[in-house]
């Protein structure tokens, strides 16, 4: 099959047949056994098990593996976290992924693109309030991702090892990230902090790519904390030490620290 289709009236069946390539197997899998496979697939707004739009994986490579995959239009009754619900696990070839239309997914849920090595595009629903643990760990591919102003929790390691990442913007919507929500991200570059940034706790020390144009840049988007509890902002030894005092001063007059 050259194309993988997931649609409303024949998405059990697409499924079944893409779980069965990916697996090298004919056995039939029944509809109770296809949450073990792909995780949750959310109800339509009329209450049918079948999603109301589609996902559709196209773009096979030379052994017939998916390289791209598009979530088009998925409404369920209500908000829902996107957690494996197609099983990237067992399309660890994609490159590319799409949500379009996609309001309702409110949450990128944990593990949701772990360890999906060859990823390195993927658009975010302008919903999205939250990337749960480890959403994208040991997406080794992934060089930039953009997201949206409704971002408010970055889960523990939701960037780990993205090994690849250079280029990431944190709004200034966000009020919670992980400590370790960065970890291993040692190709970041371009960090863009949006003005009025107002987060505790971010940790950017594992990489030490950045200029000091960019670091001072990030300092200066800090809120200003004066009057409040000092909040912290983690970019380590190596990057300190490219800063001025004058630099540093920028950021301990707003009271926040720097480590």
């Amino acid at each position: 099959m050259a194309e993988y289709e997931i649609i409303p009236k024949a998405t059990l069946d697409a499924i079944e047949e893409s779980i069965q390539r990916k697996r090298g197997e004919t056995a039939p899998i029944s509809p109770s056994q296809m949450p073990l496979a792909i995780g949750t697939i959310p109800s339509s707004v009329d209450g049918t098990d079948a999603p109301v739009g589609g996902i559709y994986f196209t773009k096979p490579d030379g052994n017939g593996n998916p390289t791209e995959c598009s979530i088009i239009g998925y409404a369920p009754k209500g908000n829902y976290t996107w957690t494996n619900q197609i099983g990237f696990s067992y399309f660890p070839y994609l490159e590319k992924v799409s949500f379009i239309n996609c309001l309702k997914i409110t949450s990128i849920g944990q593990n949701a693109f772990q360890n999906c090595s060859s990823l390195s595009t993927i658009n975010l629903p302008d919903s999205i309030t939250s990337i749960g643990q480890s959403a994208f760990q040991n997406c080794s591919s992934l060089s930039t991702i953009n997201l949206p102003d409704s971002i408010v929790l970055i889960g523990t390691e939701a960037f780990h090892d993205c090994s690849s990442l250079t280029t990431i913007n944190l709004p200034n919507s966000i009020v919670s990230i992980s400590g370790n929500a960065f970890l291993g991200c040692f190709s970041l570059v371009s960090v863009t902090l949006e003005s009025g940034f107002n987060c505790n706790n971010l940790n950017l020390s594992a990489s030490t790519r950045y200029t000091a144009e960019t670091i001072v840049s990030w300092l200066e988007a800090l809120e200003d904390r004066t009057g409040q509890t000092a909040f912290k902002l983690t970019i380590g030894t190596t990057n300190l030490n490219k800063l001025t005092a004058e630099q540093k001063a920028i950021a301990t007059n707003k009271n926040w620290t720097l480590a």
